[in-house]
């Protein structure tokens, strides 16, 4: 979670919204908090609205994670019309205005809406309401389990059927290409594909409709898209490419994205792969970059000139970028930085004013899915 507003509507709802926006900066320093009031009851930081309807449109697809202070109906009925899907939709959580109750409306998982509930209860010193069936029944939720490890899920649709099978006692299969540690949770057959094990299903890993496991239904960690060790298989991709990029001042959005798009079809590399987009800091309001990194639902972010210049290793220099920004090389600099010294897989690419980089850097995944705290540098190989 990196930008959230909160949304109230009376007076003492206000007061609750500036409090509890204090309490969430103080627990999460690195997460921008945005506060917004019905005009009449706007204080302190509130920001003031006149029109739900047009601020949702505003926040619904740029927020990362929206807590509503107020009644439940008037959430519901705010955001509906800009519902999209589980992949796509901001977190939603709901707060009376006396803070007894915090719910979690809208992606509970993907979003991380119900990690969030969670955290923001804590903060209000509220109970948390989670209604999600795999929280009830403290099983296996795979669209957590890929949160979690950074795995891009490309069959949003596949998680539901993964999900009640688990929930009705099933089986469900496991294929990975990935080493995972700790203990395989309740409700899954792990097949390791690299170990003597995975020798049950590697044979018929590359034939549609056919299976050698007694699983009719599973996921593969891999980054192989056509794999189908399952009958039913929900492929999930390791985030393991980081991508750094450097623009002309207003190049549009669409140059950008069909700049990266060509690149990584002509490598054969798969944009679910990426795990982020790095820049220096004074792109950091590039609208072009935003947008795309808005696209590809994940994280935008940027360094200093100071620590860009500090990342060991030999780059494509330019005097005249360095001259401009005060480093040699952006792209390829913020790529190695942001993926935490990994290794350079794309160098320095150039177009019409565009560049990117690509770095790579694998991570351990790790079935203990449930810790409260998210996947650090202490979990990159």
């Amino acid at each position: 979670m990196r930008r959230a507003a909160i949304l109230s509507f009376t007076e003492k709802g206000t007061g609750l919204n500036l409090w509890i926006g204090e309490q969430i900066r103080r627990e999460s320093p690195g997460m921008t908090i945005e506060n917004y009031a019905v005009s009449r009851f706007a204080a302190g930081e509130c920001r003031p609205f006149t029109s739900i309807t047009e601020l949702m449109c505003d926040l619904f697809p740029s927020m990362d994670g929206i807590l509503f202070i107020g009644a439940m109906g008037i959430a519901v009925r705010s955001i509906a019309p800009l519902i999209a899907g589980k992949d796509c939709d901001p977190a939603v959580l709901v707060m009376d205005e006396l803070g007894e109750y915090c719910v979690s409306v809208l992606s509970g998982h993907l979003g991380g809406a119900n990690e969030w509930c969670r955290e923001v209860a804590v903060c209000a010193g509220a109970q948390p309401v989670i209604t999600t069936a795999t929280d009830c029944e403290q099983r296996f939720a795979v669209d957590v389990f890929a949160a979690k490890n950074f795995l891009s899920i490309t069959e949003i649709g596949k998680i539901k059927e993964i999900s009640g099978r688990i929930l009705e006692g099933k089986k469900v299969g496991a294929a990975s290409e990935e080493e995972i540690s700790g203990p395989v949770p309740d409700g899954l057959r792990y097949y390791p594909i690299s170990s003597p094990e995975g020798a049950v299903i590697s044979d018929e890993l590359y034939h549609p409709g056919s299976t050698g496991t007694a699983e009719e239904a599973g996921f593969y960690i891999g980054y192989d898209k056509t794999a189908l060790p399952f009958q039913t298989t929900l492929h999930l991709i390791p985030r393991d490419l980081f991508v750094g990029m450097g623009c002309r001042k207003g190049t549009p959005f669409t140059q950008l994205a069909d700049f990266l798009d060509r690149a990584f079809r002509e490598r054969g590399m798969a944009a679910e792969r990426i795990r982020a987009i790095y820049s220096i800091d004074r792109k950091k309001e590039e609208e072009g970059l935003i947008q795309l990194a808005r696209k590809l639902r994940v994280p935008f972010v940027t360094f200093s000139e100071d620590a860009l210049r500090k990342v060991e290793g030999e780059y494509q220099g330019s005097a005249f970028v360095e001259h401009t920004v005060g480093v040699d090389n952006v792209c390829e600099r913020s790529a190695v930085l942001g993926s935490g010294g990994g290794v350079l897989l794309v160098p320095k690419q150039a177009e019409n004013g565009m560049t990117f980089a690509v770095a790579q850097k694998k991570f351990r995944l790790r079935w203990t899915w449930q810790t409260p705290a998210p996947l650090d540098m202490a979990d990159w190989e």
